[in-house]
């Protein structure tokens, strides 16, 4: 009787810790990130923690082009039971403003009091052969000299990578060649001493094929990765 009274405490409690979120997107699937975790493709029940003070993010990815990437942050206490996110608001913009702060506070601390690794010639964009994701010499001297000089701030930003393919091939080997893109980068920047926790890799696949001014790129301007330099408050 004690062993059943305690199996019944413990569900209550899970219950009260834990919740399954339903996601779903519009007008199409998505790829969903808990955390940084590729969790699948929507429609789909996640299990996330509650009442533990942190908060959760949710990044929907497009698996279409014309869409746009989604992020979503659940703040500490109750959570919904059902979550709809729409893919084809433009974030671009937003976005942009994201890393033209990263920019303006890396010009900030580029002053005498920081430590000058290799220069401060930071790159956020790499490019990528046909097929290929290996990084090149030159490639991962950048992200050295840009994991030196981040490993030198009060508090260490978040980076995220999202690797991109062109659209030739099929949708899931696209989706798992610009993951292998994004793992690259990641590696490099780990490798050279920048904590892994802090680098999350995403994978787009060949969905974002035009610019900002909604004109196609070339096939060699999507075989790429970008980086996005968060800093947490």
């Amino acid at each position: 009787m004690l062993a059943s009274h305690t199996a019944w405490a413990d569900l209550i409690i899970d219950e009260r810790h834990h919740k399954a979120v339903h996601i779903l997107t519009s007008p199409s699937t998505a790829i969903i990130y808990l955390n940084g975790n590729k969790l699948g493709e929507s429609p789909l029940d996640i299990d996330i923690e509650q009442l533990t003070g942190l908060s959760n993010r949710i990044t929907a990815l497009p698996m279409h082009p014309h869409q746009f990437r989604q992020e979503i942050n659940l703040s500490k206490g109750s959570l919904p039971e059902q979550l709809k996110i729409f893919m084809d608001i433009d974030t671009r913009d937003r976005n942009q403003q994201a890393d033209d702060a990263s920019k303006r506070e890396e010009q900030i601390a580029s002053g005498d009091d920081v430590i000058a690794c290799k220069g401060n010639e930071h790159i956020q964009t790499l490019y990528f052969d046909t097929n290929k994701h290996r990084i090149s010499d030159a490639q991962r001297t950048h992200l050295e000299s840009l994991s030196c000089d981040l490993l030198q701030r009060e508090v260490l930003p978040s980076i995220n990578v999202y690797g991109q393919a062109d659209p030739r091939g099929t949708r899931e080997y696209n989706v798992e060649l610009s993951l292998k893109r994004a793992i690259s980068v990641k590696e490099a920047l780990t490798q050279s001493g920048y904590p892994s926790a802090l680098v999350t890799p995403f994978a787009y696949g060949a969905t974002q094929l035009r610019d900002q001014n909604n004109r196609t790129l070339p096939h060699e301007k999507n075989r790429r990765t970008y980086l996005e330099i968060h800093y947490n408050e």
